[in-house]
């Protein structure tokens, strides 16, 4: 038996390309009706994400079960095969299964390590199963990918670290102040928002609340995360009590002032003040007032560097890892186990 990996991804492909090959939730059942159509293919698995689509198929003659592959891709997608071939790679027996051992440990992903990976790899093996299309072969390469993504997320520090804006206003506070206990208020309820609360979620915040213009996405935030709504009108009010503000808005104008914050220190002693908003949603000029720690993207955006740098370093470990696996050779029979030594 010989395995065949046949793909596209953010190295090789723009989004405009990659967001016409859709292998989603919606469309992999009918994808794996499809793919019955080609008797070539023992074996199949597709992995699909808004950065990858790959295809490993399993079968007797590689060049067939290639072949098969990829007129499945062009077909199931309506479009020519000039119009991809370009962006395509292909990658057979040991070479397909060491991609697959990098792509697991997201040595391959747009940020390194990112864990993200594993669990698109394990739905996408569940719908892969659910189809029929797991046999002994399939099923032992994806149980090792998984494990070796695990293995090399435990034993280097690839994984480590923040990589997203609300990550690292976590980090940031956590730098700064004794999290556990605080009073913070977010104000934006969008994308940043979200991500924001969710993070602050685990910290044990003593109090959350978030403030924002749209009725709509507070009732959506109360919904998942324990927190308390408030519309713009409890702006001050809500900034007088908080120890902790992140603003996230698409503001074009400054919802926090110098005015405004120089007014509630009359009350307070001390804030810190995040501001994820660009165009910034707070007036630089608070920074001068006795007290006040304000921080911005650029801020942000050091912690952010710092944690890619050393990711890079350590996608050097994780490399020399998976070099020292013992990758199964032919699929002759059944599918010898990967290890690392």
């Amino acid at each position: 038996m010989n395995i065949v990996t046949i793909g596209l991804s953010h190295k090789t492909a723009p989004l405009r390309i990659r967001e016409k090959i859709d292998f989603s939730d919606v469309n992999a059942e009918n994808s794996y009706i499809l793919l019955k159509a080609y008797p070539d293919i023992k074996e199949a698995f597709i992995l699909s994400t808004c950065n990858r689509v790959e295809l490993y198929g399993v079968g007797y003659d590689e060049k067939k079960v290639k072949e098969a592959l990829k007129d499945f891709l062009y077909k199931s997608h309506e479009i020519m095969n000039h119009d991809l071939e370009e962006y395509l790679y292909e990658k057979t027996g040991p070479e397909a299964i060491r991609h697959l051992a990098r792509v697991a440990a997201g040595l391959d992903s747009m940020i390194i390590g990112e864990s993200q990976i594993l669990g698109q790899i394990k739905r996408s093996y569940e719908r892969a199963n659910e189809a029929g299309f797991i046999g002994m072969r399939l099923h032992r390469l994806l149980q090792d990918a998984i494990r070796i993504g695990k293995k090399v997320r435990t034993l280097t520090d690839i994984s480590k670290g923040v990589t997203s804006l609300p990550g690292a206003a976590i980090e940031l506070i956590k730098k700064q102040k004794h999290i556990a206990g605080e009073k913070v208020l977010v104000i934006g309820a969008g994308k940043i928002g979200r991500m924001t609360v969710s993070r602050l979620s685990s910290c044990g915040i003593k109090e959350v609340v978030v403030i924002n213009r749209e009725n709509t996405k507070l009732e959506d935030i109360k919904k998942t995360h324990n927190v308390r709504a408030e519309n713009f009108d409890a702006l001050r009010h809500e900034l007088s009590r908080a120890d902790i503000v992140i603003t996230a808005t698409s503001a074009v104008k400054y919802i926090i002032t110098h005015d405004m914050v120089r007014d509630i220190f009359k009350k307070k002693s001390e804030i810190l003040l995040i501001d994820l908003g660009v165009p910034r949603n707070i007036e630089d000029s608070v920074k001068d007032i006795k007290g006040v720690r304000l921080y911005n993207v650029d801020d942000l955006g050091c912690i952010i560097d710092d944690t890619i740098l050393t990711r890079e370093l350590e996608a050097g470990k994780a490399e020399t890892l998976i070099s020292g696996l013992n990758l199964a050779q032919g699929l002759k029979g059944q599918c010898k186990r990967l290890s690392l030594v």
